[in-house]
């Protein structure tokens, strides 16, 4: 189940400066998920700050960073939310030109929704966007990931706002989302994806608005349950249940 409160185009994000509090106990679980989760994945696994969301409003969203092995132990153990309580913000986007959206295919070795579509690109608010007043750059978060998993430029980018928070009531992940347009086509869009990695994204694919409920239809549930309600929340498609 998700839960989306609207946001204001200009909403801001502010690191109060807070810190986790964390019970002997849930610091050993953490500790000990993170040595398994090291051991399995070596180097690629990365100990940094990631936002965590302690309160909003539709112009206001506060908080305060972790390191990120307390949000994957609680990734790995629900159970761990009665003590943690983490709510770690992500930026994700509706990504549009003038051919559809881009939607991309995550990686299989990735820890969250392995080798599902999504909308392309997302990942988490680190510390790198904190300016020194505690005021969190979202905007350049999102750009930073759409230069790290699709190569692009952030010239390329048109226009970009706020839209929602999503926030997903089991894993208590919250989504930023924005709508970007860019200013290039799909004719240079996939020349650049294809000169950077695939760390993130496997493949990407533009679909045109009025495909995707055909996409998704086609997917037979291979798009990730947030992406879902994203593309329900802007009238995309209409989930079971929705009145969208």
């Amino acid at each position: 189940m998700f839960n989306i409160i609207e946001l204001s185009p200009n909403v801001n994000v502010t690191d109060t400066g807070g810190a986790l509090a964390v019970s002997p106990s849930a610091q050993e679980r953490i500790e000990a998920i993170w040595r398994q989760e090291k051991a399995a994945r070596g180097d690629a696994l990365y100990n940094g700050r990631v936002f965590n969301l302690t309160s909003i409003t539709p112009g206001e969203i506060t908080g305060f960073y972790v390191d990120y092995a307390a949000v994957l132990a609680q990734h790995r153990d629900p159970d761990l939310f009665n003590d943690l309580n983490l709510r770690p913000l992500a930026v994700c986007g509706i990504v549009s030109l003038k051919q559809g959206l881009i939607f991309g295919l995550r990686n299989d070795n990735l820890t969250a929704d392995p080798g599902m579509w999504e909308l392309a690109a997302s990942g988490g608010v680190d510390d790198s966007v904190r300016g020194e007043n505690g005021a969190v750059d979202f905007q350049e978060q999102f750009l930073g990931e759409l230069c790290e998993e699709l190569n692009l430029p952030s010239d390329a980018v048109s226009a970009i706002s706020a839209v929602a928070l999503l926030e997903d009531l089991k894993t208590h992940v919250c989504d930023l989302v924005l709508d970007a347009r860019l200013s290039i086509g799909a004719e240079t869009l996939f020349p650049l994806f294809n000169e950077c990695g695939r760390d993130e994204y496997t493949a990407i694919d533009v679909i045109p608005e009025s495909g995707v409920k055909g996409f998704v239809q086609l997917m037979k549930g291979s798009v990730t349950p947030a992406s879902l309600h994203i593309l329900s929340h802007k009238g995309y498609i209409k989930l079971l249940g929705s009145a969208a």
